[in-house]
């Protein structure tokens, strides 16, 4: 609201401030306009609208080529876990998560076997199923001595 400073009124006659006091009360009482007697300006025209979907977090090349040497530097299975599933055709998120399907299983156990075997053979069975989602350490005792009686077989 806009509130303007009073200014007192000086009049000449009574009949000048009756008149005043009644133009005032004529314009403070009258009845509100009905809504159909109220005439509505037209809307302004809205320009046009365009939506542009960016990168929720824009990364220069240097910003990006950092992040990829910081994750190289983390745990050296993970990274092997993470380039085998390259690999296999695997989705990361399918070896590590909780699916108990046979195209997770299987390469599952393999990585298992190879991180045991190869990469890391001083990794104990508790931190080797914790790579994998928290498994638990029978879990990767079980998938290396599948591997191997699976080899043993094959070589047979």
């Amino acid at each position: 609201m806009n509130y303007q400073p009073l200014q007192a009124e000086t009049y000449v006659s009574s009949a000048a401030m009756i008149s005043a006091y009644s133009e005032r009360r004529a314009r403070l009482m009258t009845p509100a306009l009905r809504p159909s007697e109220v005439k509505a300006k037209p809307a302004p025209k809205r320009p046009e609208i365009v939506i542009v979907y960016r990168d929720k977090s824009p990364k220069d090349a240097h910003v990006r080529s950092w992040e990829a040497w910081k994750a190289m530097q983390g745990s050296p299975c993970r990274n092997y876990i993470k380039r085998r599933c390259e690999e296999l055709g695997v989705p990361y998120e399918g070896i590590v998560g909780s699916s108990r399907f046979r195209r997770y299983c299987y390469p599952r156990q393999l990585i298992m076997w190879e991180l045991k075997t190869f990469v890391k053979p001083s990794i104990s069975y508790p931190e080797l199923g914790r790579l994998f989602g928290g498994r638990d350490h029978t879990t990767a005792l079980h998938a290396v001595r599948k591997i191997e009686a699976q080899r043993a077989k094959e070589s047979a």
